[in-house]
């Protein structure tokens, strides 16, 4: 049974390099280790040695290179001497060894973010212990925008990116009396509402040939069809979705999926996440997708 959802920083690259993530569930746990590094230049030549999983990222030089991070994540049972899945350092020495320090400048693994997804998944299946079951891998280009491939009764490979608009709502059910809305809802029931700056993340399903996917029509869609009908607007009064819809953090995130499901078609959109604060989000999922 999961017990806690990790906290997802939209500064991911600015989060603590060895954020150790655990899942608990009934008979495994899971844990999340990053790795930050730099993807090679023509310029630099790399060794083993060099490259560690520092705060920052590897290697520390005055290039301008860019640098991503990738989350590994692997199932296992405790061991009874460390209480440990593994040694992260495992995972650290895994991901440079086997994955970064024999990146090529100009590569395709360097050129194109889900080749070098497919590597890193192909290399860690290979070589971690029998004792793990690799779960996820989550290639992050930048805050905003993630690549992941992950391992379910079937391999599914994700594209998200994340979006941002602010507005005004207030929570109200109009079937309770004001007396009933104030007990319920607090503060949030107040008539004149209140705001919220709010951080969207929309996940598809990815077809293996990158050139199937345009990102540049992809953005646009969610431009169009929710940014531009959500940003500075009071929900309740200048949507039409909202005007009897009580306008909580879980009814935008089943909205706006239903806005995107359609025209993003022929790409399958997975799920969608609205972050209302960054402790409090929701994510929906569609009926025809499995959690």
């Amino acid at each position: 049974m999961r017990l806690e959802q990790p906290f997802r920083s939209q500064n991911i690259l600015d989060t603590n390099v060895s954020r150790e993530t655990f899942w608990f569930t009934d008979s495994m746990i899971e844990l999340t280790r990053e790795v930050r590094f730099a993807i090679p230049s023509t310029r630099f030549a790399r060794t083993v040695e060099r490259l560690a999983n520092s705060w920052s990222g590897s290697a520390s030089d005055n290039l301008i290179r860019p640098m991503v991070a990738l989350q590994v994540t692997v199932a296992g049972e405790l061991d009874s001497k460390s209480s440990y899945i593994c040694n992260i350092k495992l995972i650290d020495d895994l991901v440079m060894q086997r994955i970064v320090n024999r990146l090529q400048p100009q590569s395709e693994c360097t050129q194109r973010a889900q080749n070098l997804l497919d590597f890193a998944a192909h290399e860690l299946q290979l070589h971690l212990p029998p004792s793990l079951t690799l779960r996820k891998v989550a290639l992050h280009l930048n805050p905003q925008i993630v690549f992941a491939w992950q391992q379910g009764d079937t391999v599914m490979l994700t594209y998200s990116e994340q979006f941002e608009f602010s507005a005004a709502h207030r929570l109200h059910n109009p079937n309770l009396s004001d007396e009933e809305n104030l007990a319920l809802f607090g503060k949030c029931n107040h008539i004149s509402g209140h705001g919220h700056n709010y951080v969207v993340d929309v996940t598809l399903v990815k077809h293996q040939a990158a050139s199937d996917f345009d990102v540049r029509a992809f953005q646009t869609i969610v431009r169009q069809q929710v940014i531009d009908r959500l940003d500075h607007k009071h929900l309740n009064c200048d949507v039409a979705a909202f005007r009897e819809l009580n306008p909580s953090v879980e009814n935008i995130a089943k909205t706006i999926f239903d806005w995107l499901k359609e025209p993003l078609k022929p790409q399958k959109l997975h799920g969608v996440r609205v972050y209302e604060t960054p402790k409090t989000w929701a994510d929906y999922f569609g009926q025809d997708n499995v959690m």
